[in-house]
C-alpha cells in the first residue's frame, strides 16, 4: 500500500535501516531542497545581515511566505518562512546575497557525502533538483548531528517576527498537527516530483523510549498515509 516510488526509514543515530524501497533511485525532490538551502545559509550568512525583499524575489513562483516588496529582515528571520511555509521568495533572497550560492549548495552536498544529488535552484521548483532516499537520509542525519537548529525551526507550529512596524507570521505546513513526535524536516511537491518528505520523528520502538527515526519519501501520492 506504499504509494512512494522510493522510501527509507532509518535511525539517525545508529544508521540502522528499518525499511527501504528503491532507496538509490534518483528522483526530483521539490522543496526538500530547502534543507540544503538552509544549511548553506547557516554556514555562510551572518545571522544579523539585513536582507530586503526585491522584485526578483517577489516574482519567484509561489507566495506562501507572504513576503512583500521592500520588506526587510535579519537573515536569521527568513529561515522561518523558508522552512515553515516553504517560501520560495526567501530562498531567492539568500541566493542574491551570496555569490555563487548554487555552487556552494552542490559543494556542500559532496562534502556531506551525497553522491547522487544535484541542485539547480534553491527552491525546489526545478525538476533538475534530484537526490535519492539514501542521500537524503545522509543529509538529514548530518543536520541532526551538526545543525540541529535547522530542525528545531522546522518543527515549530508557527513563528512570528515584527520588522519595520509590520508583523509577519508563518505556520508549519510540513507537519502542522504535530503531536510531539515530529522532530523536524521538510516536505515538498511539484508535478514532476509528486509529494516528497525528509523528516525525523521520535518513534517509540520499545519500552525503553523513542528513537529518532528519519523517514524519506520520494514520488509519493499520499505522504501522510505513506
Amino acid at each position: 500500500g506504499l504509494s512512494a516510488v522510493s522510501a527509507l526509514a532509518a535511525d539517525v543515530e545508529t544508521g540502522q535501516i528499518l525499511f527501504e524501497k528503491q532507496k538509490n533511485i534518483t528522483r526530483s525532490i521539490a522543496s526538500v531542497t530547502k534543507l540544503m538551502t538552509a544549511l548553506v545559509v547557516v554556514d555562510l550568512v551572518d545571522p544579523s545581515t539585513r536582507l530586503v525583499i526585491n522584485e526578483q524575489a517577489v516574482d519567484t513562483s509561489g507566495d506562501t511566505g507572504k513576503l512583500r516588496l521592500g520588506d526587510a529582515f535579519q537573515a536569521k528571520d527568513l529561515l522561518y518562512p523558508l522552512l515553515l511555509s516553504s517560501s520560495n521568495d526567501a530562498a531567492t533572497v539568500y541566493t542574491q546575497h551570496v555569490k555563487d550560492f548554487m555552487e556552494y549548495m552542490n559543494k556542500k552536498a559532496k562534502a556531506v557525502g551525497l553522491t547522487h544529488t544535484m541542485y539547480k535552484d534553491p527552491t525546489g521548483l526545478a525538476p533538475e533538483n534530484v537526490s535519492t532516499a539514501h542521500d537524503l537520509f545522509i543529509l538529514i542525519s548530518y543536520i541532526y548531528r551538526h545543525r540541529k537548529e535547522i530542525l528545531n525551526i522546522s518543527r515549530l507550529p508557527a513563528y512570528a517576527v515584527a520588522t519595520d512596524n509590520k508583523l509577519h507570521a508563518w505556520r508549519n505546513n510540513t507537519w502542522p498537527d504535530n503531536n510531539g513526535i515530529f522532530l523536524g524536516g521538510k516536505f515538498g511537491f511539484t508535478p514532476e516530483a509528486r509529494q516528497t518528505l525528509a523528516a525525523v520523528f521520535g518513534i517509540t520502538m520499545s519500552e525503553f523510549g523513542a528513537r529518532p527515526i528519519a523517514i524519506i519519501l520520494l514520488g509519493s501520492n499520499d505522504r501522510r498515509r505513506d
